[in-house]
Formats: C-alpha cells, structure tokens, sequence
C-alpha cells in the first residue's frame, strides 16, 4: 500500500486483518458504506507510521504523515479520513479543535469517528505486538456489537486494553460492546 517501511510490520498486519473483519461485521450498524472499508484497513495498518518521525507524540506524526502522503491511493479527503482515524487510535478523542478534524464536513467527521472506534479495538487486539489474539469473532444483535477474541496463552495486555477500548467505542460510535476474551486450551 505504500513505500513506507512500518514500524512493526507484523502489528500492522494483524491491526489490518482485524480491521477488516470487525468493519465486514460492524459497518451496517455503524453506517458506514463498503468503500469506507479500504479507509479503515489503511488506518488500522498505518496507525504507528508516526514513530518514524518521533515516539514523542506519534499519533500527532502519524496523522500528519498521512495526511500529507501520495503513496496513499486515496482522494484527498479520504486520505484525510485515514489519517484523522489513525491518529484517534489510543485515548484521544477526536475534537474540532484538532488540525484536519475542524475542516471536514460533519458526514466525514462522523466517519472519522466511527472508523477510529474499529481502529481502536484493533490496535487493542495486538496490544503487546505479540500476536497473542488468534481470532475474533464480532456478531451484531439488537442493535448492540459483540466481540469475543480467542487467544492461545493469556493475553493480559490485551484484555486490559480492549476493556478501555469497548468505552472508547460507545462514546465514538453510540453503540453498545460487549467484550469477552477467551483462552483456548492448546
């Protein structure tokens, strides 16, 4: 997808893969179109491209790499779209005040929102770097998500990590998630 050599290529890998199957599960419910599921695999893969500039701030460097990219095969305000949902993958929310955020229209800025949330939930999935989670199965019933993420050994990180996550997704998308981690004897 681009020139760029990741960070942790094979984090990148896995936060994509995961990327792709919670939007196949969830974009219906959080009404987001096909064409936004490329946007949020690139998020999700780019999301640390910022520690190439610094570890200091990376989401800020991330957001900005992307946004200035042209090896992104994206139009101008979907590369934006990327960029705004990969900075907004940890803890902070996005804001009107933040560069790119404050000029988009509001449909944009919903899909930031909502992207990120997916976004989110990857990056907590692969929180260690180690590859833990195996599988994720999503479901959607009653106008509620479901999560369960199957892992070989304890994924301690990870599951702290999704706990925070599932907040972050209901206060991104107005959604309810359950999350459930489960460790298969192997």
């Amino acid at each position: 997808m681009s020139g760029w050599e990741l960070p942790d290529s094979e984090h990148a890998e896995r936060c994509g893969r995961f990327a792709g199957e919670i939007f196949d599960a969830l974009h219906t419910l959080l009404n987001l179109d096909a064409a936004d599921r490329p946007l949020t695999v690139a998020a999700a893969v780019f999301h640390d491209i910022g520690y190439l500039r610094s570890e200091r701030d990376h989401h800020r460097k991330t957001f900005d790499l992307l946004r200035e990219s042209t090896q992104l095969p994206f139009s101008d305000d979907d590369r934006l779209v990327v960029a705004s949902a990969a900075r907004y993958h940890g803890h902070t929310l996005p804001n009107i005040e933040h560069v790119g955020f404050n000029d988009m229209a509001f449909a944009d800025q919903r899909r930031v929102r909502r992207i990120a949330a997916i976004v989110r939930l990857t990056t907590a999935l692969d929180a260690s770097h180690l590859g833990l989670i195996d599988r994720v199965v999503v479901s959607v019933e009653a106008g509620a998500a479901s999560l369960i993420a199957y892992a070989a050994s304890e994924p301690a990180v990870e599951r702290d990590r999704l706990r925070e996550s599932a907040g972050g997704f209901v206060q991104l998308t107005q959604v309810p998630i359950q999350i459930e981690v489960v460790v298969e004897a192997g």
